[in-house]
């Protein structure tokens, strides 16, 4: 895959959109804590914070799709479903960073799945594209984070989200 100057696409959730976000990030936070549950989300200040941007990256991403969400509730074994979004057969897992210039981070890497980046925060985020799970070992590198290691996939390396095979 070629180096490509993408254009992002920006999305500002209403004040609705933020509510639910803070309810559903909540649940989740409150399922972690009952149950011991640790995510890499843990490894920062602001457990219920990132709790409620990962969710409102994952809803700002839905709208750019216009898709409604299947956000299943979890099985009772982890405080969120395997996914982030599914679209009749699709999985899309949602990666979302604050910094302005933050790369394609996927901890583990899982079959057939679309992984989406998003940057920002509450309530505006740029989607800026998303790869195939087959592609990120040819197309990013494996590195080491301050917390984890992981695949990394540089943001101009991604496709535009227009792109997404939804229908």
């Amino acid at each position: 895959m070629a180096e490509t100057e993408l254009s992002p696409v920006w999305i500002t959730l209403s004040a609705t959109e933020m509510e639910i976000a803070g309810f559903i990030g909540a649940k989740r936070r409150a399922a972690s804590i009952t149950h011991k549950w640790t995510t890499t989300r843990d490894f920062t200040d602001s457990g219920i914070g990132n709790d409620v941007e990962a969710v409102a990256a994952e809803m700002a991403v839905a709208k750019a799709l216009n898709i409604y969400p299947e956000w299943s509730p979890s099985d009772g074994s982890k405080a969120v479903p395997s996914f982030d979004l599914k679209w009749h057969a699709l999985i899309i897992d949602v990666k979302s960073t604050t910094y302005s210039n933050g790369n394609l981070l996927i901890p583990k890497l899982e079959p057939s799945r679309i992984y989406t980046l998003v940057r920002g925060s509450i309530p505006k985020y740029e989607i800026v594209g998303f790869i195939h799970s087959d592609a990120v070992k040819s197309t990013g590198q494996y590195t080491n984070q301050s917390y984890k290691s992981c695949w990394t996939v540089k943001a101009n390396r991604l496709n535009p989200i227009s792109r997404i095979p939804i229908f």
